[in-house]
């Protein structure tokens, strides 16, 4: 730290001084060897000056990417890297008083119908839980607006408290998610590969395999036509050549097709890579990546 080469320095200065005052006439203390050791001591303390301005800066650079980032929340993002996120076509937000034990969420129908019932987390606090849209026996719902009831008992079977901004719950069309991909040159065939976040195939997509940047919008449906469970994904592009074959690298990697996907920010944090903004439960993309805002 600067306060210990301060102190090593002053100390230095006594004992330089004290070996001066009683030297060897006959045999003096070569000047050349302490005038050295003052002048790595003095690079040593302007080095350290150098790294707390640094440090200052960084700082400050970082509060000011804080700043550019809190910008983005609730936006949809463009930016390098293979992140897709399809997310819940509806969500429930609510606050408990108190814990709970139990916590039951029942969602009705135009007509009254029981469509699904959710037990929720218990904990005191605000909570916001996602619902996919399904009935109970998985059958998705169409699109419109459904009653929420919700209660709430403690171990003893005690009513607990919750304040539910709203008893309307509007079941949306889940947004599709896109990407984008650029080809150097023109390939025979391409197509785009989509996985979960275990790594299991969930699509295949025919897409351009011309030169130049191109846009796919994803239905966020598998190779059954059914509709995937919200999450995390991700996107490879493959291109094969005119006998078919696929197009690698000199390391036998599938060739590189520039990606960029689109999400929307839900939050922003700050790691020892800088900042970083959440498009999904589990998926952050750097703030340095990103190459438009699509609102």
């Amino acid at each position: 730290s600067r306060n210990s080469v301060a102190s090593t320095y002053d100390n230095f200065l006594k004992l330089l001084t004290t070996q001066l005052k009683n030297q060897d006439p006959l045999d003096p203390t070569d000047s050349s060897e302490f005038t050295n050791q003052l002048v790595q001591f003095s690079q040593v303390e302007q080095q350290i000056n150098l790294n707390a301005k640094f440090d200052k800066l960084l700082t400050s650079n970082q509060a000011a990417q804080v700043l550019q980032a809190s910008s983005y929340i609730g936006k949809n993002v463009e930016a390098e890297g293979d992140v897709l996120t399809v997310e819940s076509p509806a969500s429930i937000t609510y606050w408990m008083t108190k814990d709970a034990a139990t916590v039951t969420a029942v969602l009705k129908d135009a007509d009254g119908n029981t469509v699904r019932t959710l037990t929720p987390d218990g904990k005191s606090g605000s909570h916001t839980v996602a619902w996919d849209g399904r009935k109970d026996d998985g059958t998705l719902l169409p699109v419109g607006t459904y009653n929420l009831i919700m209660s709430a008992v403690d171990s003893t079977g005690a009513s607990v408290g919750i304040d539910l901004p709203t008893s309307k719950i509007t079941l949306t069309e889940t947004p599709k998610p896109r990407f984008g991909y650029t080809f150097a040159d023109a390939v025979n065939r391409a197509e785009a590969r989509i996985f979960d976040d275990a790594g299991a195939l969930v699509r295949v997509l025919k897409i351009d395999s011309t030169a130049g940047r191109k846009s796919v919008v994803w239905d966020g449906r598998d190779e059954k036509n059914a509709p995937v469970t919200p999450g995390s994904y991700s996107v490879a592009i493959y291109a094969y050549d005119a006998n078919d074959k696929l197009i690698t690298d000199e390391k036998s990697n599938p060739i590189d097709a520039k990606l960029t996907t689109v999400n929307r920010v839900k939050d922003i944090g700050s790691t020892e890579n800088g900042v970083q903004l959440q498009v999904g439960q589990d998926a952050y993309i750097n703030l340095d990546k990103i190459v438009a805002v699509r609102g």
